[in-house]
């Protein structure tokens, strides 16, 4: 599946309980993860902005307001508001992405929640590439994503978190899957951090 098209669903251990929500999706693809997450989460309201021309007028009839726009220097109207902002493999991709997330944090409600989902730098499959090939090959997603301008690990990303004013509550991952939770299984998670593809972190504003 393309960015455009996924869902999301394994993100929904690390999401607040969203019914009856207003939801902000930063980079809402096709608006497939938003039609689940009003479909079967109970969000009540969902507004979206997306980059893509494409992607975006599709994201329109899933997703109550779509804006196509570029996040780093797109600005929310001034009387928006929500309870819960998405942000599923989006900071990455941004100039500034602290700039971009305390503005949005601006149209949150005290209490409200930020949940971002990153690629993890400190994969096994990049360290090995760094420290016994030399190399660093960029492909067109995934890990190493060409259209990355940003890395996180575990500690950098929680540590953005806490840069922006929010209160971590919840530090996860994507679920691991075939021989790399058989490993992890193994090791008794000793090596969790360099089998993790995605972290996913909850934070709420204090």
């Amino acid at each position: 599946m393309t960015y455009y098209e996924n869902e999301r669903r394994e993100l929904a251990p690390m999401l607040p309980n969203l019914r009856g929500k207003r939801v902000l999706e930063l980079g809402c693809g096709g608006g497939r993860m938003s039609r689940w997450l009003k479909n079967d989460m109970g969000a009540a309201y969902i507004f979206g902005v997306e980059l893509d021309p494409e992607a975006g007028a599709e994201a329109r009839q899933f997703l109550d307001e779509v804006h196509i726009a570029d996040l780093d220097t797109f600005e929310l109207p001034d009387d928006a508001q929500f309870d819960v902002v998405i942000c599923a493999d989006v900071i990455e991709h941004l100039k500034d992405p602290w700039a971009v997330i305390q503005r949005v944090l601006s149209h949150v409600v005290q209490g409200g929640y930020l949940v971002t989902s990153t690629p993890n730098i400190r994969n096994w499959r990049i360290i090995k590439d760094l420290v016994v090939g030399g190399d660093f090959p960029y492909e067109a997603y995934g890990l190493r994503d060409r259209t990355h301008l940003r890395w996180f690990t575990q500690k950098t990303i929680v540590g953005f978190h806490r840069e922006v004013g929010m209160r971590v509550d919840e530090v996860g991952y994507v679920p691991l899957s075939g021989r790399t939770a058989q490993l992890d299984r193994a090791t008794q998670g000793r090596l969790r951090d360099f089998l993790i593809g995605q972290h996913v972190v909850r934070s709420q504003k204090p």
